[in-house]
Order: C-alpha cells, then sequence, then structure tokens
C-alpha cells in the first residue's frame, strides 16, 4: 500500500510504524522496529536474540497477544538460553483473542484449535524447555 501511495504525495504509515511513532509520543525514546521476515516464531526468536546481543542488551520484553503468549514465550526463552538475554513475555492488554471465551466465536474458536496445535508441536518437540 505504501509503495502506491507514497509516490502520490499521501503520507502512508503502516501498523509498525504507526507503533512507534505513538511510543515515541509517549515519551520512550529508543524504539526499534525490527522488521523481521515471514518467518516463523524460531526465526524471529533467533533475529531478536542476534539483535539483542548485538546491541549488548541484558534483557528483553515482548508484548504480544493473547492466543500465542505461552507458545512465543517457549520458544523466546528457548533461544536466548545460555544467551545472557533474559526475554520477559507481557500480554497485550488489548489482545482480539479472548483466552476466557474464545470457543464462543468461529474466529475464536480456529484461532484457539491453532494455538493449541502449534503449542501441543513444541511440547512435544522440547518436553524440557
Amino acid at each position: 500500500v505504501g509503495d502506491e501511495l507514497e509516490p502520490r504525495g499521501t503520507d502512508y504509515r503502516d501498523e509498525g510504524q504507526r507503533f512507534v511513532l505513538m511510543l515515541r509520543e509517549l515519551g520512550i525514546p529508543a524504539v526499534e522496529d525490527l522488521r523481521l521476515s515471514t518467518g516463523g516464531t524460531s526465526e524471529a526468536a533467533a533475529a531478536v536474540k542476534s539483535w539483542a546481543l548485538q546491541g549488548t542488551l541484558r534483557s528483553v520484553l515482548l508484548v504480544t497477544g493473547s492466543d500465542h503468549s505461552r507458545r512465543v514465550g517457549r520458544v523466546f526463552k528457548r533461544t536466548a538460553a545460555g544467551s545472557g538475554v533474559a526475554v520477559r513475555i507481557r500480554i497485550a492488554r488489548y489482545s482480539a483473542f479472548a483466552p476466557e471465551r474464545w470457543w464462543r466465536s468461529r474466529g475464536g474458536l480456529r484461532t484457539g484449535l491453532i494455538e493449541l496445535q502449534k503449542l501441543a508441536l513444541d511440547l512435544v518437540a522440547h518436553p524440557i524447555s
């Protein structure tokens, strides 16, 4: 969308750029926008670990949606183990997924079942992480 609108003089910002701008307006001076490839959670965890080590960071706070916070936490903590980077996971306050009633809507049911499958696969592949 941005590639089409910018030549026409429209100031277009994608969701990531809007969040960065909002955080800066809230007074957070150092905001990094990591543009990750379309790989999966493991690739994202490796990229964040590499980024943290390059910047000599000792801790990373990852805010994620409630639908996949448990699996993302397992993957990121497993990837960062032994690197000296502490990973903390927080669930976004305003997540579209409602863990207390996910089975009541078709979209929630679909999301819940997909995430349960992914979590089960992660538990089987890495039982002690």
